[in-house]
């Protein structure tokens, strides 16, 4: 069938838009006609960094260590040398280090390859940016097609990729909005034979998927710079900021998005800032400026009518990065918002100003209209770039900062990944040293690491201070020494020197290797382990009947075994050869692998076909129980070799009950013993784990091996927060705190704000309206005092104002039974009871919205019915809402 598609008008579209793929190193959109063209006069040769990668590998040896560093490529290559090796790589890097540029260049090398005669049947390329993603992958990828030239349907894109068609760019896997796009790229890895490059700016925040090959761009070296420099601007200016700024360049130009950011400030007469928050705000004020200026000249010519006043763009661009920071759960963010959305958001923002709907729809226009923000595709809002994204976010955080409490702070922020930059950012932008100080203290409250990340992100002049809250944390040396080298911060130094006298050997070496890299110019990308390892050294002396048995090539033999006599299997002697054998492969087939197999036994064939599968199921889930507590006692065997497939069976079993066991099996004497354990907890993904690896964590010095031990236990807690996306346990399932309300906001809680509606009677004397809005977020129903005007709204609004309302106030229950799940029905009242009296007091509108519920439920049997529906007085929570419904008091203060 894929022959049958003529690739050939997309192959032209690609080599079309993507010819000036130099454009994507800067933000040729927020540019002046006159600016960009020319920009375009000097074409790609700036551009061309020549950017190096290297392979992300954490070698225990020194000598292993400094070959690795040794492997770099030119990033191209790299790329298509990993490519040829494992068909999936993953290219890391810092925001606005070139990944997208990256893939951009390699998707028109592509093209123009395919282009080629001899190349008909070369793989397709395709550019899946994941911060779009709304449905699935396979949608992502037709409309990249369909906005080519190439109209296919996702049968069609999934034909491609089942017969190995295409050639995935996929940019963005610290962007995916949700737990669902997560598991597509799962699913999506299941295509083993299609070639596919993946982009994270890192793998820690955004996790590494399995992805084996990992590669990360290296910052730009101070001859790549200069010649940038040079290149880019006219030769006296490019010679006058290097003479005057060059070691502040070289600290600063860490990415070519970052040099070119400097390079356009030097042009314009700015001074070079001396630190990386104060560059983004004169950057983004500077442009802001210049579409204010663009504003005014046009209007004063008559070019266009003013929509919106300007001082309220700042406002609005930091309130649209907040809002864009909350996503499906409170641990995801978004990278876009529908243009409908964002104008209700701003209706509620301008809730003061004269005709806030008109106000909102015009200050958003003007933000489109002077290049603040973007339309990418269907009516979709988004910065330019995530780091603008996260610099106004960061902003919009600086300004609520001195109003958040501690808790707050904690919960809402600092216990999520997704806020990690957002606090880096607003550290750079902090002048206030006692709210740094607070935010460091209250970062290593929640997590160590988090702490340690944020002290090197401070202000230069703050860090000295921050640095000795570590030094004074109560924790071993190691660990200590471990954070002291994280920092990255020259204050760090006298403490890593005095470390080298430490008569601990693992002390010793971890703060040399400190400090060999604050010797250097530290590469900010986080390294991880390299799971792939030599078991040549594991002990295979099994049991008398296994020493014969190779694994794990005996599993792929299995099929022919009776899966049926399993639990025979399991009730004769330990040392089986059928018994290990049942084991083993039971929990690394999983469930619906062993029950599939069992179903296409002959032996299966004399079962009544109506209870066949209710049997095989059981009877191998029966198995699975059984088989955990072999494997936990397998995990204390003397031969290492059982002892590692042990932990491996554990991982794929995915038992919470193992993880204590698979916790001390982090000590074991034998590494690959440890690498197993260490990936059976990841995958096993219970975050609970969280609190006991952070108490083996501090107590690391006494361990076998224990520099390699404590980095392995660090590596494990980040691949845990990175699929949980927090940082602790106890933080996320504490009961929150005060909800979040800007201070921006506080003075509009009181105002009258109605959308969507017929008629609506106003009376004097604050009385109660009859009206049920149809949105359950907007809308105090008390009229102006002294008012006499009438309204009445319309009869059909009713049915579905209900429908709004109701739902929201479910989704409020479901979030407190997800939050107390073993509350007692008596509980449960009182929860709902404590919770409405915080939205009473701080949120309004949601309060009004609850009592317009009342009322309905109140109104009639078809409503009492319908709350029925939801809520079942069979469970706590039910019980409770429709009490908390029928008890509820109609006090409008």
């Amino acid at each position: 069938m894929s022959s049958l598609i003529d690739f050939q008008p997309y192959l032209e579209s690609i080599c079309h838009h993507y010819g000036d793929w130099w454009n994507f190193y800067t933000l040729m959109d927020v540019e002046g006609k006159e600016v960009a063209n020319n920009r375009k006069k000097k074409g790609a040769a700036p551009f061309d960094f020549g950017l190096v990668v290297q392979p992300i590998k954490q070698q225990s040896e020194a000598l292993e260590q400094e070959k690795a560093n040794n492997q770099r490529f030119p990033v191209l290559e790299g790329l298509r040398s990993f490519l040829a090796k494992a068909n999936h790589v993953l290219l890391v890097g810092q925001p606005g280090a070139g990944k997208s540029t990256t893939l951009a260049r390699l998707l028109l090398e592509e093209a123009e390859l395919n282009q080629k005669e001899d190349k008909k049947n070369h793989t397709i390329p395709v550019i899946v940016e994941l911060r779009y993603y709304h449905t699935s992958i396979l949608d992502l990828i037709r409309d990249f097609f369909n906005r080519h030239n190439l109209l296919l349907d996702t049968h069609q894109v999934e034909t491609l990729l089942s017969s190995n068609r295409l050639f995935l760019l996929i940019d963005g896997l610290n962007e995916l909005p949700s737990e669902a796009a997560r598991q597509d790229i799962i699913k999506l890895r299941n295509y083993r034979n299609v070639p596919m490059i993946f982009t994270t700016r890192d793998v820690v925040l955004g996790g590494n998927f399995g992805i084996e090959e990992q590669l990360a761009i290296q910052p730009l070296t101070e001859s790549q710079i200069q010649n940038f420099i040079h290149a880019y601007l006219p030769p006296a200016q490019a010679e006058k900021m290097w003479q005057e700024a060059h070691e502040r360049i070289h600290n600063l130009a860490e990415t070519p998005l970052l040099l070119w950011m400097l390079c356009e400030l030097f042009e314009i007469g700015e001074d070079i800032p001396q630190n990386l928050g104060d560059v983004f705000r004169v950057f983004i004020r500077t442009y802001e400026n210049s579409s204010i200026r663009k504003y005014e000249v046009a209007a004063l010519k008559g070019d266009v009518q003013p929509l919106s006043d300007r001082r309220l763009w700042f406002l609005a661009l930091k309130h649209l990065a907040y809002m864009m920071m909350q996503g499906e759960t409170p641990a995801d963010f978004r990278s876009i918002l529908s243009k409908q959305e964002t104008e209700q958001e701003f209706k509620g923002l301008f809730n003061d100003e004269p005709y806030s709907s008109k106000t909102a729809r015009d200050c958003l226009e003007d933000l489109l209209k002077y290049h603040l923000v973007r339309i990418k595709s269907e009516n979709r809002i988004e910065f330019h770039h995530l780091l603008f994204q996260e610099y106004y976010a960061a902003e919009w955080l600086l300004t609520e900062l001195p109003t958040l409490s501690d808790e707050q702070l904690k919960y809402y922020f600092l216990n999520y990944l997704k806020y990690t930059e957002i606090l880096a950012f607003t550290l750079k932008l902090l002048d206030n040293k006692t709210q740094a100080k607070r935010i460091i203290q209250l970062a290593l409250e929640v997590d160590l690491m988090l702490g340690t990340r944020l002290v090197r992100e401070a202000k230069l002049e703050y860090q000295e201070l921050l640095v000795d809250f570590i030094t004074s944390l109560e924790i071993s040396e190691l660990l200590k020494t471990e954070l002291l080298g994280q920092t990255h911060s020259k204050f760090a130094i006298p403490n890593l020197r005095r470390a080298l006298e430490n008569k601990n050997p693992h002390i010793r070496a971890c703060s040399a290797n400190a400090l060999a890299r604050l010797e250097s110019r530290p590469n900010k990308i986080t390294p991880k382990v390299d799971r792939v390892r030599d078991r040549s050294s594991l002990s295979w002396a099994f049991p008398t009947s296994l020493e014969n048995l190779k694994l794990p090539e005996a599993f792929e033999n299995f099929p022919e075994m009776a899966l049926f006599s399993m639990r025979m299997a399991l009730d004769e002697p330990d040392c089986s050869d059928r018994r290990w054998r049942a084991v083993w492969s039971l929990a690394v087939l999983g469930r619906e692998a062993a029950v599939a197999r069992l179903l296409k036994l002959k032996e299966w064939q004399k079962l009544d076909p109506s209870k066949r599968l209710k049997v095989a199921t059981e009877t191998v889930q029966w198995c699975r129980r059984t088989i955990i507590p072999e494997l936990l006692r397998a995990l204390q065997h003397p031969f290492d070799g059982i002892r590692w497939h042990a932990a491996e069976a554990l991982g794929h079993l995915g038992s919470k009950e193992a993880i204590p066991d698979l916790i001390k099996a982090l000590k074991d004497v034998t590494g690959d013993v440890r690498f197993s354990a260490s990936d059976a907890i990841i995958n096993i993904e219970d975050p609970e784990s969280l609190t006991p690896l952070w108490e083996l964590q501090r107590t690391s010095e006494n361990f076998i091996a224990v520099s390699v031990t404590s980095w392995l236990i660090l590596t494990t807690i980040q691949d845990i927060q990175a699929r949980c996306k927090f940082y602790n346990y106890n933080i996320a399932q504490a009961p929150p705190p005060c909800p979040l309300q800007p201070t921006y906001l506080k003075a509009s809680t009181n105002n009258l704000s109605i959308t969507s509606v017929g008629e609506l009677t106003l009376m004097s004397e604050k009385s109660q309206v009859n009206f049920y809005q149809p949105n359950p977020t907007i809308g105090i129903n008390y009229a102006a005092e002294g008012s006499k005007q009438e309204f009445t709204q319309y009869n059909n609004a009713t049915k579905q104002n209900f429908e709004i309302l109701l739902t929201d106030f479910q989704q409020f229950i479901d979030d407190l039974e997800r939050r107390y799940p073993d509350a007692t029905d008596e509980a449960a009242i009182q929860i709902i009871n404590v919770e409405t009296r915080k939205i009473q007091d701080t949120q309004p509108l949601m309060w009004q919205n609850f009592l317009n519920l009342k009322r309905l439920w109140n109104g009639g049997k078809k409503a009492a019915i319908k709350v029925g529906e939801h809520f079942t007085e069979q469970n706590p929570w039910g019980k409770g809402a429709i009490a908390f419904l029928e008890g509820m008091m109609e006090d409008p203060q």
